[in-house]
């Protein structure tokens, strides 16, 4: 399964996290090897870009409010302050002269959506899954 829908089915399913983790891969060529080897099919064009887009919008539905996201890359591009994320923290990792930096970014989420279904419902706001017991 695919972060995509991997993420989707967290969210479906009415997981909320305090905590994401976000490391995909950094290259389209590291992209290609890792999709390859597993069997899947991957083309974006020899973007990242998109594939982040859409798992970043995948994952942010179940993120609580002050919950944190976790990001690694080459870039600070993060979860932005257009979706309620305020940047705390960012750490530059070296590898070595020939190796490019890790960039560890870390944003807490500082405001739910209208939809984020995940945090209506932990504030007490959405319906409440139905259980056997009344």
């Amino acid at each position: 399964m695919d972060a995509e829908d991997f993420c989707r089915m967290l969210t479906e399913k009415g997981v909320a996290a305090d905590v994401v983790l976000f490391d995909p891969p950094y290259s389209p060529t590291q992209m290609k090897a890792v999709y390859d080897s597993i069997g899947i099919k991957h083309d974006d064009g020899g973007s990242n870009a998109k594939l982040y887009a859409r798992v970043r919008r995948a994952f942010e539905p179940m993120v609580k409010v002050g919950g944190v996201v976790l990001t690694f890359g080459w870039n600070t591009h993060g979860m932005m302050t257009s979706r309620a994320y305020a940047r705390e923290a960012l750490l530059v990792v070296c590898h070595g002269q020939a190796h490019n930096d890790t960039l560890c970014l870390c944003e807490r989420k500082v405001q739910g959506g209208l939809f984020d279904t995940a945090n209506a419902r932990n504030q007490g706001l959405a319906p409440q899954e139905k259980t056997d017991d009344k």
